[in-house]
């Protein structure tokens, strides 16, 4: 069934439905919504078709070598200590060379919420 499912490209709807439960934070105003954290349960089969597509895609990322070596994020064997770690030492290269360093950090709220898919498809298309 999964295969099924992805060959033909779909992640069926009844496998993104969850159910939204929402908890007090304690000594939060109860009348703000931002004193409850959303918690979302989703289905089980959701969950293995989603892991199923993410090992594909890793191994498909992996083989075609299209995995960045400064890629940090979302990457197996790899934490922020290593992105720490090579920002510092690519700093710490520029000084010694006495070349200017400047670091932008820039964090975008809800980023990956406002992605298209379509774009996503197109891109890995286009990679092959």
């Amino acid at each position: 069934m999964f295969n099924k499912c992805l060959s033909l490209g779909l992640f069926p709807m009844s496998f993104k439905t969850g159910v939204i439960l929402f908890f007090y934070k304690e000594g939060k105003d109860q009348n703000d919504t931002k004193s409850y954290r959303p918690i979302s349960l989703l289905p089980s089969m959701g969950k293995l078709l989603e892991k199923l597509m993410t090992q594909r895609l890793t191994y498909f990322l992996k083989k075609t070598q299209k995995v960045s070596p400064k890629q940090f994020g979302f990457k197996e064997g790899v934490s922020t200590d290593h992105a720490l770690d090579s920002l510092l030492t690519t700093i710490d290269h520029h000084k010694r060379n006495k070349m200017h360093v400047a670091v932008v950090s820039n964090d975008i709220k809800g980023a990956f919420d406002n992605l298209k898919y379509i774009s996503i498809v197109e891109k890995l298309s286009n990679s092959q």
